[in-house]
C-alpha cells in the first residue's frame, strides 16, 4: 500500500475507533520502538463513552480464527 493509502487508512481507523482513547490512538502513529505506552487520557468522546457504557469487551480472536479454518474446510470441500 502506498504512503497516501496508509495515511487515509490510519485517519479512517482514527474516526471508527469506538472505546479506544484517541490520545493513544494519536499517539500511537508517532511512537518509537522503545517508547513507553500512555495511559487513557479519560477526557476524549471514546473515554467518556466508555465510562458511561462500562462495555464488558473480550479478545474473540481464538474463536475467530476457528471459525475462518471452518468456513476454509468448507469452501475447500464444497469444491470438490
Amino acid at each position: 500500500m502506498d504512503k497516501k493509502k496508509e495515511k487515509v487508512m490510519e485517519m479512517v481507523l482514527f474516526a471508527d475507533a469506538v472505546y479506544e482513547c484517541r490520545q493513544q490512538l494519536v499517539y500511537h502513529l508517532f511512537l518509537w520502538p522503545d517508547d513507553l505506552i500512555i495511559s487513557e487520557c479519560y477526557n476524549c468522546d471514546n473515554c467518556k463513552e466508555w465510562e458511561r457504557d462500562n462495555p464488558d469487551i473480550c479478545d474473540v480472536t481464538t474463536e475467530a480464527l476457528r471459525l475462518v479454518r471452518i468456513v476454509n474446510a468448507l469452501l475447500q470441500h464444497a469444491t470438490i
